[in-house]
């Protein structure tokens, strides 16, 4: 899933020797930081409604670690990351769910894009004890049927672990001091 470049030489030799992944993989730059400078802002554009419905999760753990799924994490607004998020989402005219995932960087304290997801994350269970259910919301828009009666405010400060990943995460941060 991922390959550090350091230099141009390390992504010539990676291409040397695997040249089957030639105009097949996407580079972007290593932004610096651990797991809980991780951020997604999770949104549903909905066909019938032109307000974009979402959470912002900021993941604590994830496993693997590094470049992995969220194994411990909690709901928490960065306002910024819902602007970015409608943005990205109202530029290519999205319907549906979008995972958007971030990287805050403390050196110049912005965030970075790292990826989206046309779908809900695995944590989605996170969404709906945060308040926003927004599998149900989907599930509505979709049908035609009226808005569940139920708040479209995220609360914050409310956790999801799994705990395996999270276990596995502990197992291979263990003797690092990253833990």
């Amino acid at each position: 899933k991922v390959i550090v470049a350091e230099t141009l030489d390390a992504l010539a030799t990676f291409y040397d020797e695997h040249p089957g992944f030639r105009s097949r993989t996407c580079w972007q730059e290593l932004i610096e930081g651990g797991d809980d400078a991780m951020f997604e802002y999770t949104a549903l554009a909905r066909i019938r409604e032109p307000d974009l419905v979402g959470v912002c999760t900021h993941k604590i753990r994830q496993y693997p670690p590094a470049y992995g799924l969220m194994s411990y994490g909690r709901s928490e607004l960065a306002p910024q990351l819902a602007d970015y998020a409608a943005r990205i989402v109202r530029h290519v005219d999205w319907r549906g769910p979008a995972s958007i995932e971030f990287k805050y960087r403390a050196k110049d304290g912005r965030f970075y894009f790292i990826e989206t997801n046309p779908r809900l994350p695995w944590f989605n269970g996170l969404f709906r004890a945060a308040g926003v259910d927004l599998a149900l919301l989907m599930y509505h828009d979709l049908a035609g049927l009226a808005e569940p009666p139920s708040s479209q405010r995220q609360r914050d400060g409310v956790y999801w672990v799994s705990v395996a990943q999270d276990i596995g995460s502990y197992w291979r941060r263990r003797g690092t001091d990253s833990w």
